[in-house]
């Protein structure tokens, strides 16, 4: 996460604005139950708690604009895409489930299940660049 904001300082226009959407651990101990569509296993997961990002954001001059939890927006994307792969039968036959394989539904399964205990959460963050 440093390197991100790191090198987005080098580049973005001084007083720029930097956006960033994430899923960001929330409870950064618990045991996560993979696999999820990002990783099969713990150790090919980098997610962090929004902490992190803050931290390695002020590190390179940033100023936090904003920050808001997406936990109910991404439930809400969930129940809906749900509910129309049950009502035609099957998935969509294009899709980012095609990169997931086999396993893709127990991937998008454990994120849902993990948003709602609080385990994870997308998050979005807006910087505003050092001047």
């Amino acid at each position: 996460k440093d390197a991100i904001f790191a090198e987005t300082a080098k580049v973005l226009t001084a007083g720029g604005t930097f956006a960033l959407f994430d899923v960001m651990q929330m409870t950064p101990d618990a045991e996560l139950p993979f696999p999820f569509p990002w990783a099969e296993k713990a150790e090919q997961s980098f997610t962090a708690a929004p902490e992190i990002y803050e931290a390695a954001a002020k590190a390179s001059g940033f100023s936090q604009i904003a920050k808001r939890n997406r936990k109910d927006f991404a439930l809400d994307f969930f129940d809906r895409a749900f509910a129309a792969v049950e009502a035609a039968g099957k998935p969509s036959p294009l899709g980012i489930h095609l990169l997931m394989r086999e396993t893709a539904l127990q991937k998008l399964k454990n994120y849902v299940a993990a948003v709602e205990q609080g385990l994870l959460a997308p998050v979005e963050m807006i910087f505003r660049a050092p001047a």
